[in-house]
């Protein structure tokens, strides 16, 4: 029973009521198999009914626990997406959430429009898969570089998550943004074990309408690079 409560645990509740299932009707053959073959009395019958009848309880307790703990964990994870979802900065990097990113992109967008000043959007990405453990350090040595390169009271960044950074790039044109490119190479080229060749770099210049943008980021955060706007 303790093999059937750690593999519940461990597997969705549907398959772990599955193994609740195939337990009771496994160990009900058993009992009649032996039953038959062993020719049992009526009182040996009666206390292995009654011991199945235990088992069966017990399977059924472990099988509620470990359903209700994988509730729980569910519940917390879901929860603290939600709280990193409505916090301003990623604790880890520094950098904006998405949910704050998008916040202050619609300010600085609209007073870049008002003003009709030229905006351009980063996407920064690995162009590799790495494992897991190397590539959250690339990813923060990468977040660093990108910090101390961009303009703080002008420019925005943030996390798209599966190793995407996006840069807004406001007031600026495209010799601004080749000028932040070559910061960041130069940034990049301090940091051990990192180089611009490891990583896919795409520009974009700002759409007239937000709606444009805010659907553009949001595909952006969803899937690779693939925009029809892009700057050559």
């Amino acid at each position: 029973m303790l093999t059937l409560g750690i593999l519940s645990l461990s597997c969705r509740p549907v398959y772990g009521f599955a193994l609740l299932i195939l337990f009771i009707l496994g160990l009900a053959f058993l009992n009649v198999l032996l039953a038959w073959n062993q020719n049992w009395s009526d009182t040996l019958q009666g206390i292995q009914i009654l011991k199945q009848t235990i088992f069966t309880t017990g399977a059924i307790a472990i099988w509620l626990f470990s359903y209700g703990v994988q509730k729980q964990i569910e519940e917390i994870q879901t929860l603290q997406r939600k709280v990193q979802s409505l916090s301003k900065v990623d604790a880890r990097t520094g950098v904006l959430t998405f949910h704050e990113f998008m916040t202050e992109a619609k300010l600085l967008f609209t007073g870049l429009k008002r003003r009709k000043e030229e905006g351009y959007t980063l996407l920064l990405a690995f162009k590799k898969e790495e494992e897991a453990y190397k590539k959250r350090i690339l990813f923060e040595k990468l977040t660093k570089a990108v910090l101390d390169t961009v303009r703080r009271n002008y420019d925005i960044v943030a996390d798209l998550g599966n190793g995407k950074l996006i840069l807004f790039l406001s007031n600026t044109n495209r010799d601004g943004v080749d000028r932040v490119l070559r910061r960041l190479e130069e940034r990049v080229h301090t940091e051990k074990k990192l180089s611009m060749n490891m990583l896919e770099v795409e520009v974009f210049k700002l759409p007239d309408q937000w709606i444009d943008f805010e659907t553009e980021v949001c595909l952006w955060s969803g899937r690779s690079f693939q925009r029809r706007r892009k700057e050559s």
